[in-house]
């Protein structure tokens, strides 16, 4: 049949866009809606009689996988056989393969984009989960980035449910370099498995190469079995501890030590992502901070590496306290040497004023100098009346002055307690208060705030922000999102209650 002209079921096959270990996929197009559609078809390799329960296979979980709504797994719109072949109609996504993006040489994601992108994951498959569907063949090739780095995760055709009552045929069914190691040894598998092929995805974002790599299929299974990967911060040597625990965790030989689901996971990946956003928004304010002139007090012609202001807000609190410590014993110096000096001073004052008694005065008289010992005895003075005049007073006694070392030395230290002191810095700006913002979404929709995607809701409830005007966008697919401007106290919860039709 012309490839041009093929159909399964209403669609027209337009072109070969892709082949993969279960089939080949095709660019078609929906007549009834003029929309392109992606067709995968299940491609035989054997009789139709050795692949009949392989097909019916394809086709159950197939029809599981389109009842799943949610905004990171891509949407099925139609599951059918059509000329002996089984196939799926589903959102044609527009965007590059994970797998595309760990092949470039250009620069990587960021470790926030990671953590985001696979908590993203990590929702849609707790979410397929939850309505009885494990994966079982999560890899970079089976995700893909749409607008906005959100992630899409394709190809639920051999997933299965939760069981142990998986067919022979379709045990060993994946990728083996990102399979748990209960799957490689063709045992029962679980949502935990999952968890572990979603470690293997996260690991090579991290580090741009796959946990267990070897030259043969036995050396990669005997790796997953057996043997832990070297720590992601040993390969990239950047790699945020906090991630690189997520990760050990996530690839766990035993499933009991793993994460017991993808949401466990995603929580986890969500904290260091919060986490990363506060640190951001604090260093973005101390650049903005840092780009205002310099000025300092004691200085006003400092340069920026002189400012005490800065080096105040650069002390550690261990520095901060010396610091005060050394103030305060500098004061107290001070304020004990202005009182010893004011105690002397005054005592001096009180004895020129005729303090103490009048034999001391006596003893301590100093002999007058010359000059005054000789006036009226002089034989220059001619005066008749020189000899016989006595004195009306008693001639004043002379002034007993400190003692020179003395009064030179107190003074240098008042001096001192003068300087002027520097004025504590100024505190650093609080950062806003906390809000917060209650969520009740049906069926879902992608939360963005101020213009940031944030989550899905459900499973997100709740979102924190601080205290002020935001803005928050709530979108569904290709149906009109719904915007709301609130003004948030701080401590403030509000709660927004939509549903899309």
């Amino acid at each position: 049949m012309d490839q041009a002209k093929q159909k399964f079921g209403r669609f027209e096959v337009q072109r070969e866009i892709g082949r993969g270990a279960m089939g080949i996929v095709y660019l078609a197009l929906d007549p009834a809606l003029q929309r392109p559609v992606a067709i995968k078809s299940l491609r035989l390799a054997g009789s139709a009689t050795d692949l009949t329960p392989v097909q019916q296979r394809f086709v159950e979980e197939a029809r599981a996988a389109a009842r799943l709504n949610h905004p990171n797994i891509v949407t099925v719109y139609e599951v059918g056989q059509e000329g002996g072949n089984a196939y799926i109609a589903m959102e044609y996504l527009e965007g590059r393969e994970l797998k595309q993006i760990l092949l470039d040489d250009q620069p990587g994601l960021t470790f926030r984009e990671i953590a985001e992108i696979v908590e993203q994951i990590a929702e849609a498959l707790d979410y397929a989960h939850s309505n009885g569907i494990v994966h079982r063949d999560v890899k970079p090739a089976n995700i893909m980035l749409v607008r906005g780095n959100i992630p899409k995760v394709l190809d639920f055709g051999i997933a299965m449910p939760p069981t142990g009552s998986d067919d022979e045929t379709l045990k060993f069914v994946g990728s083996p370099k990102y399979m748990s190691p209960e799957q490689v040894e063709g045992g029962p598998v679980d949502r935990r498995s999952d968890v572990f092929s979603l470690g293997t995805v996260m690991y090579e974002l991290l580090t741009r190469r796959a946990p267990f790599e070897g030259e043969t299929l036995t050396s990669v299974v005997y790796q997953i079995l057996h043997e832990m990967p070297p720590p992601p911060q040993a390969v990239s040597g950047n790699t945020p501890r906090y991630l690189a625990r997520i990760v050990a965790r996530a690839l766990a030989k035993r499933p009991e030590e793993r994460y017991q689901s993808a949401a466990e996971m995603a929580a986890e990946l969500n904290r260091y992502a919060q986490r990363a956003q506060a640190k951001a928004t604090i260093n973005k304010r101390k650049t903005s901070a840092d780009a205002l002139p310099s000025f300092s007090p004691l200085d006003p012609g400092a340069t920026k590496g002189d400012d005490a202001l800065s080096r105040t807000i650069q002390l550690s609190p261990g520095e901060v306290a010396q610091a005060k410590h050394r103030n305060r014993r500098r004061r107290l110096v001070g304020w004990l040497a202005g009182a010893t000096a004011a105690l002397l001073i005054g005592i001096g004052i009180w004895s020129n004023l005729g303090g103490g008694n009048a034999a001391s005065r006596q003893v301590t008289t100093p002999t007058p100098p010359p000059s005054l010992a000789n006036i009226g005895t002089t034989k220059t003075d001619t005066s008749p009346l020189a000899e016989p005049r006595a004195p009306e007073s008693p001639p004043p006694l002379p002034v007993v002055e400190p003692e020179p070392k003395k009064m030179v030395e107190k003074p240098v230290r008042i001096a001192k307690v003068a300087k002027p002191v520097a004025p504590p810095p100024e505190p650093e700006p609080a950062l806003p208060a906390p809000a917060a913002v209650q969520l009740a979404i049906s069926p879902w929709g992608e939360i963005f705030l101020d213009g940031a995607k944030i989550g899905v809701s459900p499973p997100l409830k709740e979102l924190q922000t601080t205290a002020g005007r935001h803005r928050i966008e709530i979108r569904n697919g290709d149906a009109p999102p719904h915007v709301a401007e609130i003004d948030l106290a701080g401590h403030e919860t509000k709660r927004i209650k939509y549903k899309f039709q």
